[in-house]
């Protein structure tokens, strides 16, 4: 299926970095769905408890920068290299917010969910926030250094162009994949309506754009393959019931 596909879509969950250290959302102990993520990822949180939405995010996230790339991201580079090379198509639309594809080598991906190496200013009225703007950490890494030894509201990090309080650079449960450009939710339908193999890695489906992906692909009869070792089961769907990081060498012959 691979081989004969033209225009590849690739979609990636938590699962296909879970042996580079990152907690996957729902299976496991140290799953980030059991901590109250429904609460503490939103806005609405993050207005109330300031301080405990920081807490919370860089007690999550806030490792992510020192983390590699595995097997399964060294795979999928390599798929994306041989998919360009054969004059194809790929994306890569990732919920993760690690950057360990981009770490890895790939070069057509997508952060649908945000990403950790940015913040943005909350108010939609200052170029450092809205639909496009951003902050890179690098600009308030002093600030949350310090935010990180006292938890203390006086020392949140703050927007360098008009003083809020920052906050993730990262979709929230009560936002919409519209609430900012750098989620490229137009591209990612676009390549959902116009390609000839979908191919899940790591996802419980349990979030919007997952399903959306997979809906589309079913509408069309686009063929569609899920590796995950306990997989959701859904109609439409090949199988391969193995860890990311042993399948996906398989298949592209890493």
């Amino acid at each position: 299926m691979i081989e004969n596909a033209r225009n590849i879509l690739v979609v990636t969950g938590a699962g296909v970095s879970a042996s580079s250290g990152i907690s996957t959302w729902r299976a496991g102990k140290d799953a980030i769905w059991s901590k109250d993520v429904m609460e503490k990822g939103t806005t609405r949180y993050f207005k109330q408890d300031p301080v405990g939405a920081w807490t919370w995010y860089l007690e999550k996230f806030g490792m992510v920068a020192n983390l590699k790339p595995n097997k399964a991201h060294e795979a999928l580079v390599k798929m994306e290299m041989d998919t360009l090379d054969n004059r194809g198509e790929f994306l890569l639309v990732t919920q993760n917010v690690d950057h360990l594809h981009k770490k890895a080598g790939n070069k057509n991906v997508v952060e649908v969910h945000g990403k950790t190496s940015h913040v943005r200013c909350p108010h939609y009225w200052c170029d450092r926030g809205g639909r496009s703007g951003s902050i890179a950490v690098e600009e308030i890494q002093h600030q949350l250094d310090r935010f990180k030894e006292t938890k203390s509201e006086e020392d949140l990090p703050t927007c360098p162009k008009c003083g809020a309080i920052v906050r993730a650079h990262a979709l929230w449960f009560d936002e919409s994949y519209h609430s900012h450009d750098d989620y490229q939710v137009e591209l990612v339908s676009l390549i959902a309506d116009t390609c000839d193999l979908i191919l899940f890695v790591g996802t419980s489906f349990s979030v919007g754009i997952t399903e959306y992906i997979y809906s589309r692909g079913r509408l069309r009869g686009v063929p569609m393959i899920s590796i995950d070792p306990n997989p959701v089961e859904r109609a439409g769907l090949e199988y391969i019931r193995e860890d990311a990081e042993k399948a996906l060498p398989e298949l592209v012959g890493l």
